[in-house]
This record gives structure tokens, sequence and C-alpha cells, in this order.
């Protein structure tokens, strides 16, 4: 099996009689240097956080990793090289059983391949070689490529609705730097004005890019909790996410950007052109990241912005983010159901996950600082400080009502003044399985980094129908 199920097990369990000897408080000094000497780790503590990854499900360790016992449905029997495969074979102690006493996991052994191109995985994928493509993987921009080839690559296209792939949201930075550090004051003078998000929002064609990305088959809207959430009211889905270039050019020369040079672009206060650029890491957002973006900087330009768009490494572009130097960023909304939305509001409050996607890296520091009147800080707008406050309750609160209604305080809020763009309210995930893959999930079952893949789907229990895979 090529594409494997992920981790089910409680992280917070762990063998003392092993991690106890990397323990100062159960072990010699000596001895713990020793140890993390022979696996080559700085410390103790990244030691055992290794070996606390490897232990609920990680597949990858020190060497001899192999070894050791572990919670999770499957392991590895062999080390593989990184970038390369993973081998795994059925974990002969996994703690579950079917409700006829028959051990889990069904399926005996599988291996995890890397592929470095979408091409390539596209090709192994005809060729038959692919019995599970995930939600890292799949995309409906390749909707047609997955239909036409079912019959010869085996497998079956499954409906299944995103709460991760293809979500696009833009991320405007709220608080910018330049190249030399010092404050963006001009940009985060105008980006602060909620005029300039709802503008940009209003610029996009969502029904154009439905239509050209998704074929027709998303449900377009701004960046909300998903519609079968209880913190769901169709005012969020609904605001700023209408096709309006003339409100846009409206809302823009309501805040002093009506001024224009030679080219139609606007000036700013300052009297230099207003540019603008979306930077992303492609591919590990989504096959359609690039394409996405391209279509956002036309919308932007015909209100007279000067829009570009550039494609970074993952690596600069987690740097770039958390050092407040990217102008407008982009990721999917993930996050978005009852089962993380309530505790991991990320992409819609600046709270967390500053490297990826967020309206303001710097706030995320004030948030989560120790000390909030430390200097460097950056403090945020009083406004925003109400949202951490209705946050707060939300998880102090032991009402599920009175949560909710902590929840919808923040997104009545953000339905006035967004602080982020999105593009879709519920989209189509096209996972694909081998023909003779049993006890899938349901159609139309969320799945996404909420469901942290197909975990909640009970992927121990999935098998090949006759034994065999077709």
């Amino acid at each position: 099996m090529t594409r494997g199920a992920q981790n089910t097990n409680n992280p917070g369990i762990f063998p003392s009689h092993f991690f106890k000897k990397y323990l100062p408080k159960y072990s010699d000094q000596a001895s713990i240097d020793a140890l993390v000497a022979s696996e080559k780790q700085e410390n103790w503590k990244t030691a055992l956080g290794v070996w606390s990854n490897w232990q609920t499900g990680s597949w990858y360790g020190p060497p001899g990793v192999e070894k050791y016992p572990v919670y999770c449905a499957w392991k590895i029997y062999e080390q593989p090289q990184p970038g390369s495969l993973y081998l795994l074979e059925r974990n002969p102690y996994y703690w579950k059983v079917d409700l006829t006493g028959n051990q889990l996991p069904y399926i005996e052994n599988f291996r995890y391949d890397y592929v470095q191109t979408t091409d390539a995985t596209k090709l192994k994928l005809v060729q038959a070689e692919i019995d599970l493509l995930g939600q890292h993987d799949v995309t409906m921009n390749s909707y047609p490529y997955y239909k036409e080839n079912a019959e010869k690559g085996h497998y079956i296209v499954g409906d299944y609705i995103s709460c991760m792939i293809d979500r696009y949201v833009l991320f405007p930075n709220h608080y910018m730097v330049l190249e030399d550090g010092t404050p963006d004051t001009v940009m985060n003078e105008i980006v602060n004005k909620p005029e300039w998000v709802q503008a940009l929002s209003v610029a996009i064609d969502r029904a154009e890019v439905n239509e050209t990305l998704y074929y027709g088959m998303a449900r377009v809207g701004q960046i909300a909790p998903m519609p079968t959430s209880k913190y769901y009211k169709s005012a969020y889905g609904e605001a700023w996410a209408q096709y309006d270039p003339d409100l846009a050019n409206q809302l823009l020369d309501s805040i002093a950007l009506d001024k224009r040079d030679s080219e139609g672009f606007r000036l700013r206060p300052d009297g230099q052109r207003l540019t603008y650029m979306i930077e992303h890491c492609g591919i590990r957002v989504g096959e359609s990241t690039g394409k996405y973006t391209e279509m956002v900087t036309t919308y932007w330009r015909d209100i007279g912005i000067e829009a570009t768009t550039k494609e970074i490494t993952q690596a600069l572009y987690n740097e770039r983010m958390t050092g407040n130097l990217v102008q407008c960023g982009i990721w999917h909304s993930d996050r978005c159901t009852d089962m993380l939305l309530h505790i991991q509001p990320e992409w819609f409050i600046p709270t967390g996950d500053a490297a990826q996607g967020t309206c303001a890296p710097a706030w995320v520091a004030w948030f989560n600082a120790a000390d909030r009147t430390a200097p460097e800080l950056i403090q945020p707008p009083d406004e925003i400080k109400a949202l951490y406050g209705y946050f707060d309750q939300m998880t102090s609160v032991v009402s599920e009502d009175e949560r909710v209604s902590w929840g919808q305080k923040i997104f009545d809020y953000l339905a006035e003044k967004p602080l982020e763009i999105g593009l879709v309210l519920e989209c189509p995930t096209p996972l694909l399985f081998n023909k003779n893959l049993r006890n899938l999930p349901r159609p139309k079952s969320v799945v996404g980094w909420d469901t942290y893949g197909l975990s909640t789907y009970f992927p121990e229990a999935f098998y090949f129908e006759g034994g065999q895979r077709a």
C-alpha cells in the first residue's frame, strides 16, 4: 500500500522504563550525556523529542528506531533514507480490536512513498502504483485527470468535503517592516483601514475562480467556519465576497488612495506607486496556489494596485512571514470545523502558526508572549485585543452554547471588518482509493487537518476486499 494511515494514538502516553533514562530526575548526567551523544542529539530534550515523536506514530527516528515498540497501528520495519520511502508493517501490540475481537489493523504492511512533483505522482497513479492518495496530494484542479484515468489506474475518485486543501486564504499583513527592519509606516496605515481588505476582497471574481480552478464545484465565499459548524451564519460567508470592482474602487478612493500615476496605478499618501506582493510557497499550500495568486493579482491590478506574486521556498516563506516582511501571504484555511475551530482559530484571528498564515505575525508574538509588556513587542489595536478576550472566554466556559456565542462575537466583527480574504466555504476533495479498498469514510465526509487526514475514520479498519488490491 503506497499511502498509509496516520497516527491514531494518545500522544500523552509513554513507556516510563524507556523514557526515564533521558530525564535528569531519574538518571545521572553522565549516562544521559553518553546516551544523547550516541544518538547525535544536542541535549536530552531534543533526544526525548525525537523518541516521543516516534512513540506516538511518527515514522522516523534515530538509527535502530525500528526495534522499539510503538502504540500506533503500523511500525517501520526498515529504516528509510530521508526523502525516499518508508516500509511499514502492522503492529502486533496495537491496542484496538474490531467488534468481533479480531486484532487491528487489518492491512499487514504498506509503503509510504515520497514523490518530488505532482507530475510524478500522477504518473504513479496511472500506473496503478498508488492505493491511497490523501488530502495533501489531491486538488480539484486535477479532477478531470483523476476521472479520466480511474479505470486505468484501478482506483475510485472519492466524494468528500475539504477542510484544508484548496481552501485558499489571503493574509494581508497588518504590521509590516521594511527590509532594514524599520516599520513600514505607510503600508501599515493603509492596511489597518478596514476598507483596504474590504476592497481587495470584493475585487476578486470568485465565480470565475470557481469555474477555472474547481470546475464550478466549489461553494465560494468569505473565510468563515464551515456551513455545517455551530458557529456559522450566512452573513459570515457572504461578507465582502461579492464581485464588485466599482465598490472596490470607491473603498480605495475613500481612504486617500484616489490619486493615480500616468499608467493608471494608484499613489500612496507619500506619492509612491501603490505596489503589493503576494508571496507563497507553491505546491506546499496546494497545486493551484500559483494559478490562484496570478488571478488575484490581475483583479487587483484592475482596481489600480500594481499587484505581483512570487513563489519562494517554504523555509524562506516561513522566515519572511515571522519576520513581518511579507505584504500578503497565502495558506489554506483548515481548523474550520467544530473539531478544532474553538481551540485553534488562528486563521481567523492572529493566535498562532505565524510562519504559515496570519493577518499579523507581530500580534501573534504579543498574544503568545509570557510578558506582554516587553518593549520589543508590538501592541495590537484595542479592537484586536477585544477579539483575544472573546477567544479567552471561548476556552474558559463550560457550556457549548456559551462557547459558540463568544465565538460568534469574533465572526460578527470579522464580517464587518475582515482581516483576511477567503475564497471558498465548501470545496470537494477527491481522495483516491484502490478499487478494492473497503471501510472507507462515507461520501461527503469532511477530510483535512481537522480530521488529521483519515485518522478519525479508523484507517486501521481499512481492508482489501478478497485480500487483494485491484
